[in-house]
Order: structure tokens, then C-alpha cells, then sequence
């Protein structure tokens, strides 16, 4: 997929209406496009903001002079209070002296902080970037109302351009770094991206040095930027690592950042429990779910699920695979083939959804968001943290699973004549889907000097991602295929999705009779499920 075929779909796939087949297609270029990927969290943000602002109601009129009086008796004061119960913020349409006399009361705050001014943990909130924004996470909110979240002055400059971080929350759930990037001139930069990973190093360790978390995810946010770590039982102290040497989404620009940040979680660490959940499941395929366990933390509630194959249903899948193939799977192909996702929503007594897996199909804020990770010492298991919204309603909920998606071995096959495909182009209709293969030609690959064969397919349908082929000739060697993805496209047509791609065939010598080009593995989802679990409410 190009970065054209993006521009087509990208509001449908930020509204969540493409298919599943065409959003991993575009996740997978998202991965290798920074230049799109900046976009996309543009467009997020844009919508998050439209409906937040849609549904928030609008402030007292006397909001302004409460807070202002509220904050000077505290300053006032200097005393270390209680969080104030949680408030929810509101977007502010006031008159402009009503701004000024805010904007002049949290300037003397800040400035009181800057001198070392000890302040309350209600007093830190106001301040607080996530507590200010309109729309985005409202368990970010949530926990900056409580006080959770830490005022940071760290700040490094190199060539003029100043990384901050404004401020960071962090819970036993995850790890949420506010920061901007400044010019010479003290302005935000238009462009805040910059990869977390690869040659820029951004990673949370423990004291001693150990790294316990990686891969943040960016977000962009209005005059800020956010990189959140998930977080798997954390110590108390823990530091965030920034090294950067690279910067921006559409002009990467070199630079030199380091900066390290230490964070104290004992106080949201001491206010967020975790309750056993303990309930199983099999669904008729064969996957086994364990609701391990849920905790509720200042930011987020967050669920844990464990995944796994039975022993009957892995022996099955390889047995198909096997049958498939005529051929022992590698293990490429048998992890391909059990990977699997889940799909699930959370529910009241009633059987209302209170969050849902689908951004916006409830409330852009309860979007339940799916993240996995590796359970330690059992590679057959696979971890799942679904977190969403901080649970603060009376009443039960329930977690409802919703479907399975998994890879099957896939019953398609294409069988032509080689030497006549460079005259003629061979078709064949599969189901739903028109399959042309044509222009197989001998090249040399770039850099390595490997001869391979080139050969055009062609998909028009319902296909909408990249099938994966094996290659098998007519005495029943198979030789690897290869996916060239700076040339294979993806786009609409009029008979439906066109799927290109150029396909590089290794070790073949020389053109047998008969080829046979074998699709590996089909994605199908299943929902004939009745599982049900209480999720226990907070001690």
C-alpha cells in the first residue's frame, strides 16, 4: 500500500468503516510510514476533540472567580490538602477578561512551583496539561483531578529546538509522558512526531537499570504530544529514558536529546487494586480464555486476559496445515497460523455497553483499548491488558466476548504454465475473488545480487490485505515466495477491493512444466460465543 491508496480511505479507517482485511493493510503501512502515521494521529485527534466538544455542557458563569478563589486561599496557605473529588472539565467560551484573570492566576502558580514553593496534590492538578485538554482520555482526566498526575521541569536543547516534558501520570496500568518541542523563539513546534524506536532509545527502567517497559505509543494532542508505555507491575521508582537523535514525521531532522526522568508511582501504586477474576473459557475452536484478573487504577481499569490453543486444537491446526501443504509446517507458517485476537465489549446489568472495542460506538472516552503482551515462561500463551475508563458508576459490569479472529489454512490454489505466462496472462475465478498472474521475469535484487523470478498477481474483490504464497512445482518442491510491498498496492475499483502484488520467487533455476502457487493462510472470525463474566468490582 502507497501512501495514495491511504488518502482514499484514511477517514473511513479513523472512523473505524473499513473492512478488517484493508485496516491491516493500512496498519502494516502505518508501521513503515511516519509521514502517514502523523496523519492518522492528527485525524484522531481532530475527531476525539469534535465530540467532546459536542457533548460537553457548558460552564457556570461563576466557574472562573470559584477557581481563582479557590486557588489563592491555597497558595495562601502552603498546606498540603486531600484531592478534591473529580470534576470534569468543560470547554470554556467566556469572555476575554474572564481568560486574562485565569490565565494571571495559574501564571503566579506556576511561578510559585518554579521557586520550589511546596504545592498541594489538588494545586499540581490545575496546573496539569492532561487535566486542561478538550476531548482525548478521560481516565487521564480523571486521575489529574485526583492528583495523580507529576509537574516536570526537564528540558534539554540542542540546535536551537528544546524538548520539555510538561508533566507525566503513571499507575500500575501504564506510563504517560506529556511533552513540546520548542524553538529558539519559546513557540511549539508544528511537528512534535518522533519514532520510539530504532535509533531513537525511549524506554522505562527500574532503579537498578532493568528495563521494564518499551515500544511507547505517540499520540498527538493539541500543542502537545503524548508517549504511553504499558506498564506491567511496577516498582515504585521507576525512570523514563528519552534519546533521541532523530525528529519529525515529514522532514526527519537530526538532533541530539537525552534526558532522564524519574518518576514516583507509590502514591498511585498505594491507591489502585487488583482484584482475581478467575473464570475460563473454551470457545468451539479450541481457544482457551482466562479472565485472569482486573485492576483499577487512577487512570484506567484495566482487564487481563490469557490466551491459548488446546493441545487438541494445536495437533488439529497442524494436521491441516500438514494435509494442506503436503509437508511439515515451518515454524513461521505455525506461528502465523496461531495467531489469533479477540473482541469483546463490557456491559451493565441492564446489557447496556459501557465500553466497546470500537472507537466512538459508544463514547469516544470508553473505547476499550486492546494491547498485548508476552506471558513469561510459556511462549504458548499470549496476554492481553484491555483497559478503558475508570469505573466510577454504581452497579455491576459484566466482560462479554464479542468474536475470535484466527488464521486457517487457506483451501486457494492457482496452477499455470510458466513458460506461458509471459505470453499469455493466466485467470482463474476463486469464490468472490478474480486472480491474474502475469510478467514472470528474471531479476537481479538491488544491493544483494540474488537472482530471483518477478511475477505479477492481480486480486480483484473482496480481498483487501496481502495474502502470504508458498510455491510448489510439478515433482513437489516448494520454494519461498516473497512479498515486494513498495510495489504492491491497494485500492478500490469498480468491481470491488484490486489487491497487487509482485511476488519474488527464490531458489527456482530453471522453469519446470507446472507451477502451483498455494495461498497459506485465510483470516475468518468466529461469534458463537456465550461468555459472560462478572468483572468483581473495587475492594
Amino acid at each position: 500500500m502507497k501512501c495514495q491508496d491511504i488518502e482514499k480511505t484514511i477517514m473511513a479507517y479513523v472512523d473505524n468503516e473499513v473492512p478488517e482485511e484493508l485496516q491491516s493493510a493500512i496498519k502494516a503501512h502505518l508501521q513503515e510510514c511516519p509521514s502517514c502515521r502523523q496523519w492518522v494521529h492528527i485525524l484522531e485527534d481532530e475527531v476525539e476533540a469534535i465530540q467532546a466538544a459536542m457533548t460537553l455542557p457548558p460552564l457556570p458563569d461563576t466557574f472562573e472567580e470559584d477557581v481563582v478563589r479557590h486557588l489563592e486561599s491555597i497558595a495562601a496557605t502552603k498546606e498540603t490538602s486531600a484531592p478534591l473529588p473529580p470534576r470534569k472539565m468543560r470547554h470554556r467560551h467566556k469572555r476575554r477578561n474572564r481568560q486574562k484573570l485565569v490565565l494571571a492566576s495559574i501564571s503566579s502558580i506556576l511561578a510559585l512551583m518554579l521557586i520550589g514553593t511546596a504545592v498541594s496534590p489538588t494545586l499540581a492538578s490545575y496546573v496539569s496539561s492532561f487535566l486542561t485538554r478538550i476531548g482525548g482520555d478521560l481516565g487521564l482526566k480523571k486521575a489529574a483531578e485526583l492528583g495523580f498526575s507529576t509537574p516536570v521541569n526537564a528540558a534539554v536543547t540542542d540546535q536551537g529546538i528544546t524538548l520539555k516534558i510538561k508533566d507525566i501520570i503513571a499507575d500500575p496500568t501504564r506510563l504517560v509522558v506529556s511533552y513540546v518541542l520548542l524553538d529558539d523563539q519559546g513557540k511549539v513546534l508544528p511537528d512534535l512526531y518522533f519514532e520510539t524506536y530504532g535509533s531513537n532509545q525511549v524506554y522505562v527502567t527500574d532503579e537498578s537499570g532493568e528495563k521494564i517497559a518499551e515500544k511507547a505509543r505517540f499520540q498527538l494532542g493539541d500543542q502537545y504530544a503524548d508517549l504511553t508505555f504499558s506498564l506491567q507491575n511496577p516498582p515504585n521508582h521507576i525512570i523514563v529514558h528519552l534519546n533521541i537523535q532523530e525528529y519529525g514525521s515529514r522532514e526527519v531532522k537530526p538532533i541530539q536529546w537525552s534526558l532522564q526522568v524519574p518518576v514516583d508511582i507509590e502514591k498511585s501504586m498505594a491507591a489502585s487494586k487488583t482484584v482475581p477474576i478467575q473464570q475460563s473459557y473454551t470457545t468451539p475452536q479450541g481457544l482457551a480464555l482466562y479472565a485472569k484478573q482486573v485492576t483499577y487504577a487512577p487512570s484506567a481499569t484495566r482487564l487481563e486476559i490469557e490466551t491459548q490453543w488446546t493441545g487438541e486444537a494445536k495437533e488439529r491446526i497442524q494436521k491441516q496445515a500438514r494435509k494442506r501443504l503436503q509437508m511439515d509446517p515451518d515454524e513461521a507458517f505455525l506461528r502465523d497460523l496461531l495467531s489469533h485476537k479477540i473482541s469483546y465489549h463490557i456491559e451493565d446489568e441492564q446489557g447496556q455497553i459501557y465500553a466497546d472495542m470500537v472507537p466512538g460506538s459508544v463514547n469516544q472516552t470508553k473505547t476499550v483499548s486492546l494491547a498485548e503482551y508476552t506471558v513469561e515462561n510459556d511462549a504458548d500463551k499470549q496476554g492481553w491488558y484491555g483497559s478503558f475508563v475508570p469505573y466510577e458508576e454504581k452497579g455491576k459490569l459484566f466482560l462479554v466476548l464479542d468474536e475470535i479472529m484466527v488464521n486457517e489454512p487457506a483451501d486457494i490454489s492457482l496452477s499455470f504454465d510458466p513458460k506461458k505466462l509471459s505470453r499469455q496472462p493466466f485467470r482463474q475465478q476463486i469464490g468472490d475473488n478474480a486472480y491474474t498472474l502475469s510478467s514472470l521475469v528474471q531479476e537481479t535484487v538491488e544491493g544483494t545480487g540474488e537472482k530471483v523470478w518477478k511475477m505479477e498477481l492481480d486480486i480483484v474483490g473482496t480481498t483487501t490485505s496481502w495474502p502470504k504464497w508458498y510455491l510448489r512445482d510439478d515433482k513437489g518442491r516448494f520454494y519461498p515466495v516473497a512479498i515486494d510491498y513498495q510495489r504492491s498496492p491497494i485500492e478500490g475499483s469498480s468491481a470491488g477491493a484490486h489487491v497487487k502484488e509482485t511476488l519474488l520467487i527464490k531458489q527456482l533455476d530453471q522453469l519446470p512444466s507446472q507451477l502451483t502457487l498455494l495461498m497459506q493462510t485465510q483470516k475468518k472470525t468466529y461469534d458463537n460465543f456465550q461468555w459472560r463474566v462478572e468483572i468483581p468490582p473495587a475492594p
